[in-house]
């Protein structure tokens, strides 16, 4: 779904993301782990184009996509920042609305298939009984399914995630991501995050991509990134990593 060819990214001239690639299957749940500043948001943003790479290529379903029209990238990708506001008299499901924004021409009325995807957007994150809600009046994890109801409503074939956990408390975080790995697996939609826990990454992700300063460190499954070795070499913390009594998947304990 994803692939990034050796891709160089500079602020000012200089180097954020160097020579990186790593490719995302269809229908797979990925995510990117490393310390703050190694590059991952800046590595999302390059991939959803909204920073343009000093070197390197983007492919999406194979092709280059640097060559696709605002348009037909918002038909296939969707992206959502760390941080997001809306105005403070929107309702839940006027800002869902505005996901079928590339589908509509300059003008034009929502019609009866839009109204349907924005239903089941708004299904899908659990907000039906909030719909004529303000945003503004909402938790942060109730907002934060709000913003990717509206994502969601593109029907993108790629979700971008920028840690959609971030200011969550630990309820609204599994939430959030329980929410988003259902729709994973049930309709093949391809996930590609950025997680600060590493046991979060281990027990949602099918693929994590490890990076540090500016570069990959590593990828694989869940098995072979958390390993005491390989967090070490990432994050500079020794631990421990045990089986997760509930998945199975592996959990790393740091040392005292």
């Amino acid at each position: 779904m994803l692939e990034l060819c050796s891709l160089s990214v500079e602020y000012g001239g200089v180097p954020a993301v160097k020579q990186v690639s790593l490719s995302v299957p269809k229908g797979c749940c990925a995510a990117f782990i490393g310390p703050n500043g190694c590059g991952k948001s800046t590595l999302l943003k390059a991939a959803a184009h909204l920073i343009k790479p000093a070197e390197g290529t983007v492919l999406l379903d194979g092709e280059d996509s640097s060559r696709w029209n605002n348009r037909r990238i918002a038909r296939t990708l969707a992206y959502l920042p760390q941080q997001f506001s809306a105005p403070g008299d929107y309702t839940v499901r006027k800002l869902v609305e505005f996901g079928r924004t590339p589908f509509l021409s300059f003008g034009q009325r929502l019609q009866k298939r839009d109204l349907g995807i924005i239903d089941w957007a708004i299904h899908e994150m659990n907000l039906d009984g909030f719909q004529e809600r303000q945003v503004a009046s909402l938790s942060g994890g109730e907002r934060q399914r709000v913003w990717i109801a509206m994502r969601l409503a593109q029907q993108p074939r790629l979700l971008l995630l920028d840690e959609p956990t971030t200011y969550l408390d630990i309820a609204a975080q599994y939430e959030t991501l329980r929410l988003v790995r259902k729709l994973n697996r049930e309709t093949g939609l391809t996930v590609l995050t950025v997680l600060h826990d590493l046991n979060q990454a281990a027990r949602f992700s099918d693929i994590i991509f490890a990076m540090r300063e500016g570069r990959m460190e590593g990828t694989g499954t869940p098995e072979e990134m958390i390993t005491a070795p390989m967090v070490r070499s990432v994050f500079g913390i020794d631990g421990v990593v045990t089986s997760d009594p509930v998945t199975g998947m592996p959990m790393f304990v740091p040392e005292k």
